[in-house]
């Protein structure tokens, strides 16, 4: 990896992705790509576990550049509340998809909620933990 983008979620990470594409980067990631490919996905699950829950191999690229992209507080949670706090949020709904997909759905909902408890260290995100 060259370029490693640490920034959290609706911070710009999409235009950031078509940004290091539009330099040249044509093999970029983020997370729809991943959530579309269940490999990508077995791959950052062991990579979370590896780093925070000593499960695995960790990886390291101590030569890529790091990009960190901020946002102010109050409108990125008002971005948030409005679309990741209800893709983690597990309905009846989201429940039957996983039950019919496993592989697929399930995976998904597992890797999604998996990244931002490691993130925030709980399921129950406040405004306040959030902003912190």
């Amino acid at each position: 990896m060259e370029v490693l983008g640490l920034e959290f979620s609706r911070t710009g990470t999409e235009s950031m992705k078509l940004a290091l594409e539009t330099l040249g980067y044509v093999r970029t990631n983020h997370r729809f790509v991943v959530l579309s490919s269940p490999p990508q996905m077995d791959m950052w699950i062991t990579a979370i576990k590896a780093k925070y829950y000593s499960g695995g191999t960790p990886a390291a690229y101590p030569d890529a550049k790091i990009v960190f992209n901020t946002r102010d507080p109050n409108s990125w949670w008002k971005s948030y509340q409005s679309t990741v706090a209800g893709v983690l949020q597990l309905s009846l709904h989201k429940r039957f998809l996983a039950w019919l997909d496993p592989s697929g759905s399930a995976k998904a909902q597992y890797f999604s909620r998996l990244g931002f408890t490691v993130f925030f260290r709980t399921e129950h995100v406040t405004e306040e933990l959030a902003k912190k």
